[in-house]
């Protein structure tokens, strides 16, 4: 199997997670600021897809167990993999108690300094007019959008992390896909 160096970068990251953890308390106090810098905000976009009022007391309480758990962390898997685990088992957890509704969607923020008023007014409308659509979705459908569209990750990383086969995850994508296309074509009409 080949890996592209985009894989070679995420094993070096893990493995260096992996020793650091290991060393000095400076070395992993500095280990604590750079995954909290890396992966904070991230964090709490993801649990915003199902719960809003409590997210960043939730994402204190995921930060907290990573931290406490990294002497259990293989850096033979991807990081960003084990982290949104921990955050989705957690979330679970919190929701079984609490069984609340879900609620918003983080939104993707253009550069408002490359596009003109009116391809703000355009792009705002239709990020809106996603969003609402994407909330007629289940939480685990939100979840596997936001995980692959704003982070970005791979098939497999979903999979792992919502605990599902991938040809599930992709076959949910292409439902998820054409099911918003669709209903932005006759939001259109």
């Amino acid at each position: 199997m080949r890996l592209n160096w985009e894989t070679h970068l995420e094993l070096i990251q893990a493995w260096q997670i992996y020793l650091q953890s290991r060393a000095s308390v400076s070395a992993r106090d500095a280990l604590y600021r750079q995954i909290w810098s890396r992966y904070h905000k991230r964090i709490l976009y993801f649990i915003r897809q199902s719960i809003s009022g409590e997210a960043e007391d939730l994402v204190q309480d995921v930060m907290l167990k990573v931290f406490e758990n990294l002497d259990r962390y293989n850096p033979v898997y991807s990081f960003s993999t084990w982290i949104f685990t921990i955050a989705r088992n957690h979330m679970i957890n919190w929701l079984r108690k609490k069984r609340l509704s879900t609620t918003a969607i983080p939104q993707a923020v253009p550069d408002p300094l490359r596009i003109t008023p009116e391809q703000q007014f355009i792009v705002q409308e239709s990020r809106e007019q996603i969003e609402s659509l994407i909330q007629t979705l289940d939480p685990d459908q939100r979840q596997m959008v936001y995980l692959y569209y704003y982070e970005e990750m791979k098939v497999r990383q979903i999979a792992q992390i919502l605990d599902m086969p991938a040809g599930t995850v992709k076959s949910r994508l292409y439902w998820i896909r054409n099911r918003l296309r669709s209903q932005l074509g006759e939001s259109n009409e």
